[in-house]
């Protein structure tokens, strides 16, 4: 906001004003800048008048970042139905990514198979970390590939993504 002066004009953050203007006998000062104090109507700095107590409002705080869902019962939906689909069919493509680019990381999944299809090598790379110790150490018929809740959840953990029913 700018104020006109006897001839000059006064912006916010300008220098001090001649010493020879000024109004009602007193000289001016330059305004504050934005956001270095509370300016009211007319360029006014409130935090210094009398009587108006006026506490800056702090900025909001950043909201945390969500980490990406992942269904159990779409995972689970597509590694049933995926292997025996035609090439390139995807399931719950963006959830199936989530965890192949995690089996990925665990260096369980080739880089050419993350590609959102929940196929046959999914299915044994998921039963490789079924097996694993962090991935609870399953054995025989229970690291079949399929996801479970537990061993979903412990990849989740560990690669930045949450499991939901």
């Amino acid at each position: 906001m700018a104020r006109r002066t006897a001839r000059h004009l006064v912006e916010p953050g300008d220098a001090a004003p001649p010493r020879h203007l000024a109004v009602q006998g007193r000289p001016l000062r330059a305004l504050p800048r934005a956001g270095k104090h509370a300016l009211g109507p007319g360029g006014i700095d409130v935090t210094k008048v009398p009587g108006k107590a006026v506490t800056p409002t702090p900025p909001p705080a950043p909201k945390p970042a969500t980490k990406p869902k992942v269904s159990l019962a779409h995972v689970i939906y597509a590694a049933h139905h995926d292997p025996s689909a035609a090439q390139g069919h995807t399931s719950y493509k963006a959830e199936v990514l989530l965890v192949e680019k995690a089996l990925h990381s665990e260096g369980l999944l080739g880089s050419q198979y993350v590609d959102g299809s929940f196929g046959s090598k999914t299915v044994t790379a998921y039963a490789a970390w079924q097996r694993s110790k962090a991935g609870g150490s399953y054995s025989g018929t229970a690291a079949d590939g399929i996801p479970g809740q537990t061993s979903l959840t412990k990849l989740a953990a560990r690669h930045g993504f949450t499991v939901v029913a």
